[in-house]
């Protein structure tokens, strides 16, 4: 086998080469295909993989300075293209190839088409497929609340109250992302709880395992027999994700991050539909006894739900023994 540098040598010169090669965009009849921009911030990503713990154990700084001028670069090029954050975290994901989106993999109906409306979707509202990806309470918990704090299951067991009280005052993002108990969904009050007399509640046989369902990038509007044929676009590289690459990249390689770097990543996506929320600062950690790796995390959670981050997150900061 080839060692892991050989491997990472082999990958950076392939994307450095494509990154010179490709252009800055496409015309219109060629709008999707990859760009010099989607080989920067692919490249971005692979530098931030190589300086993380799962692959950089004795915490090489220069690798963490890598991944801090490749993403900074690549930030301000991609800025400079006119690519910037999509006001509307919901509609980010159907509204295809939008200004934040650096590289999507594109689906048409009836031409090219996948399923994964129908495999998250509540089985009432889908065909032959269900109910994929059911958010835990875990999940639900990192989600902070409007004023920049934490509730979980054990601060709402503790004090006894409504249920409802869990899913109040959250940050936005949750309202865009999960499916809970008394929203509606598809025109449709939903009724989780286990004794609903329904066939997607918690412990139904093809019911939601956690009480939960996943709203991300769902198309309501695509009938039962449509989610079967969804031409949704899938996502998989967008601004945001350079953003939090940049934010991750400064904390590791100094073990701090001034304001200034966190006022042009990380306070960007924390405040798109969040204005009144509290930017995420180093007085605001250190006063309500927060830790900033953790934050930096917790954003990078909240932010990529349900998007393919997750487990290869956990595995790189060799977290997954413990969080899992």
């Amino acid at each position: 086998r080839n060692s892991t540098k050989e491997c990472f040598d082999f990958i950076i010169d392939e994307l450095k080469a494509c990154a010179e090669g490709l252009p800055d965009s496409h015309s219109a009849e060629d709008l999707g295909r990859v760009t010099k921009g989607a080989a920067k911030a692919f490249l971005g990503r692979v530098f931030l993989f190589r300086a993380s713990p799962q692959f950089n154990p004795n915490n090489n700084n220069e690798h963490w300075q890598t991944a801090y001028n490749y993403n900074k670069e690549t930030l301000n090029y991609l800025i400079g293209q006119g690519h910037a954050l999509y006001d509307d975290y919901g509609k980010l994901f159907l509204d295809e190839m939008n200004k934040e989106v650096i590289f999507a993999i594109r689906y048409e109906n009836p031409t090219r088409t996948q399923k994964r409306d129908a495999t998250v979707r509540p089985i009432t509202f889908s065909m032959n497929n269900t109910g994929g990806n059911h958010p835990t309470q875990e999940v639900i918990d990192r989600f902070p609340t409007i004023d920049g704090g934490t509730y979980t299951y054990a601060d709402w067991e503790k004090e006894g109250k409504d249920i409802f009280a869990l899913w109040e005052n959250r940050d936005k993002r949750f309202y865009a992302t999960i499916v809970y108990q008394g929203v509606t969904y598809f025109n449709t009050v939903m009724e989780l709880n286990e004794n609903a007399q329904n066939d997607y509640a918690y412990g139904k046989n093809v019911g939601s395992k956690t009480g939960y369902y996943s709203r991300k990038a769902i198309d309501e509007s695509l009938s039962v027999t449509d989610c079967q044929k969804s031409g949704t676009d899938y996502i998989d590289i967008r601004l945001a994700e350079v953003m939090l690459n940049y934010a991750e990249a400064v904390f590791e390689r100094d073990g701090q991050i001034s304001d200034e770097d966190l006022a042009i990543s990380l306070n960007l996506t924390r405040k798109r539909i969040n204005p009144e929320m509290p930017d995420l600062t180093n007085d605001f950690v250190t006063a309500n006894n927060l830790d900033m790796r953790t934050e930096i995390r917790r954003e990078r959670t909240i932010e990529f739900f349900d998007e393919n981050f997750r487990i290869d997150d956990l595995k790189r900061w060799k977290t997954a023994e413990d969080e899992m």
